[in-house]
Formats: C-alpha cells, sequence, structure tokens
C-alpha cells in the first residue's frame, strides 16, 4: 500500500514538471468522420511525436497518427435465400498518418493557448467492411493514399494539452470498385436516405489529450 502511494506522489511530481522546450509526446483521442456515406462514424486516433519551441511563440512540430474513419450506409442486397434485401453496410479505415505542423501559441500564458496548422500524407492501411448478407447494388471503395489539411487548437497545463482540430482530405477518396460490377446498379437509391458521395474528400473532428514527457 505505501508503495503504491509512494508512486502516485512521484507521478504527480512528474506531472507539474513545466515541459521543456522541445519535447517528446503522446496523443489518444475520439474521431468523428465523415467518409461520404449516409451516416458519420467515431473511431479512435493514437499518435505520437516531438515539438520544437523555435521561438518565445513559435513551435515546429512533427507526428505520426494512426487514425480510424468511421461510417456506415443503408444498401440494397441481393441474397441467394431472401431475393432483395436492405441492410446497413459499415466501414473502417485504418490510417497511418505522418503528419507535420506550425504553430504559435502563449506559452507563459495560463492555459497556454496555442493555434496551429499543418498537413499529413493519409496512408490507408487497412479497409474494412462489414459482412454482407448478399451481392451488394453498389461496390464502395476508398483509394489508398490522401493529403490531409489540419487546422486545429490546443489548450494545455502542466504537462497535458487538450487538442482539438478539423481535418480534410484534398483526394476525391470515395470511389466506385468496379472490380467486380458486372451487375451493380448505382441508381438503386433508397427512400430517405443519402446516396454515397463519390468523390467525397474526408473530414474530420477530433479531439484528444496530448501528454508530453
Amino acid at each position: 500500500m505505501r508503495s503504491l502511494r509512494i508512486a502516485f506522489v512521484l507521478c504527480l511530481l512528474i506531472s507539474l514538471v513545466p515541459a521543456v522546450a522541445s519535447a517528446w509526446w503522446a496523443s489518444a483521442g475520439w474521431v468523428r468522420a465523415d467518409v461520404g456515406l449516409h451516416e458519420d462514424g467515431d473511431g479512435l486516433q493514437l499518435g505520437f511525436g516531438n515539438r520544437t519551441q523555435l521561438t518565445g511563440w513559435l513551435d515546429l512540430s512533427w507526428s505520426v497518427d494512426y487514425v480510424q474513419k468511421k461510417g456506415s450506409q443503408p444498401m440494397v442486397f441481393l441474397s441467394e435465400t431472401e431475393g432483395i434485401i436492405t441492410d446497413e453496410s459499415s466501414v473502417t479505415l485504418h490510417y497511418i498518418q505522418p503528419t507535420a505542423y506550425l504553430g504559435a501559441g502563449m506559452v507563459e500564458w495560463p492555459l497556454r493557448p496555442r493555434l496551429f496548422i499543418g498537413g499529413a500524407a493519409g496512408l490507408k492501411w487497412k479497409e474494412k467492411w462489414n459482412d454482407f448478407p448478399g451481392d451488394p447494388a453498389v461496390e464502395l471503395a476508398y483509394k489508398d493514399s490522401d493529403f490531409v489539411g489540419i487546422v486545429g487548437a490546443t489548450l494545455g497545463m502542466w504537462r497535458l494539452d487538450l487538442d482539438i482540430r478539423y481535418t480534410i482530405g484534398f483526394a476525391s477518396s470515395l470511389i466506385l470498385d468496379t472490380t467486380d460490377r458486372a451487375q451493380a446498379k448505382a441508381e438503386d437509391d433508397l427512400p430517405g436516405v443519402d446516396p454515397p458521395e463519390i468523390g467525397k474528400q474526408i473530414e474530420t473532428f477530433q479531439v484528444g489529450l496530448v501528454y508530453s514527457f
């Protein structure tokens, strides 16, 4: 029990030490993504990186992030046993994103307010759809790479920062998969359901915590 108390006190003391001019950090957060489907989805972000203070208010950062981008779409399927049916299609896109940022903030102010802009190479590691109940009327897919623009802000205290950001991909990521579409019919839209936005640029809103060590 005493060792747990000592460990707690040490962790508390470490967290109260101000971050240095150049610091490594790790991040984790929530991602709300619009991937061009009827419903937006919630995913996860994890990352690590380094920030270097260039001047009293200007900094340069880089990171490598893992980002989940999710969405879902009611679609028409042709089932061998049930005929024409409607069911939900959901996708999880797994991205690895090397990123660079330029930030401007007031490091001496309370809560360290900071604005930043940046860009990332969105490298699709995996595209995972749920199991379909039959042959879909429309085959959808996403491009393997994207360039992602980023704008955001942080507020910090001690070694923790709250990171809020908006991102948009500059490539038209959602495409029709024509690999095996002999019977696909893009006109099979459902009443009251937004059709897939072919050519959609993926957008996300992210909220995360960053810990500097």
